[in-house]
């Protein structure tokens, strides 16, 4: 897909003093959608696996053919595509008062502080920026390697809150599902 086929809309939150980003699809030029059909399956947050960022969900190793990317087939279904950047990645690289490039503390964190603070932190933004714009749908998580880890820590520890902020396992089937029918032959 080609980067100006969609735009975005980037948000910055701050997690534990680091500054976060994550990107939200807000159209594509592929779609045959209505513009009531955009995003009305509730939002759906990529989380990208260990030493790649948000982009790692638009690679492809297939140079001559068109690839349909997952956040393209999500966006097409009816989802409101949101693509988080890990704290340390390219475009999550800063912080409040430390420099990733001279202070080894800025490096300082593990899967934990990825779970317990700043998954949390996106899942929130995602909701509250929906609800300002009158939707109170909860948010699907569809991750890879560690982000599964990051993900599974924030669920085991804030279950009560995972509930009520994130789609069921039967509800992730469904979203899993549509992506299967759509990329099968």
């Amino acid at each position: 897909m080609n980067p100006a086929a969609f735009s975005t809309f980037d948000r910055h939150l701050i997690s534990d003093g680091y500054k976060l980003s994550m990107v939200r699809i807000t159209s594509l030029s592929s779609t045959t959608l209505l513009p009531e059909e955009i995003g009305a399956k509730g939002p759906v947050l990529l989380h990208h696996g260990m030493r790649s960022d948000g982009l790692a969900w638009f690679a492809t190793n297939t140079p001559t053919a068109t690839p349909t990317f997952l956040p393209q087939t999500l966006y097409d279904a009816g989802y409101d595509v949101w693509i988080l950047n890990g704290r340390g990645t390219l475009h999550s690289r800063e912080h409040e008062y430390l420099d990733p490039d001279a202070d080894d503390e800025y490096w300082d964190f593990a899967s934990d502080e990825l779970g317990l603070e700043d998954v949390p932190a996106f899942i929130n933004e995602i909701l509250e920026t929906r609800k300002a714009e009158g939707s109170c749908q909860k948010v699907s998580l569809v991750t890879h390697s560690k982000g599964a880890t990051n993900a599974l820590l924030a669920l085991n520890e804030f279950p009560t809150t995972a509930s009520e902020r994130v789609q069921t396992r039967s509800e992730e089937r469904r979203v899993g599902k549509e992506c299967r029918s759509r990329w099968s032959p």
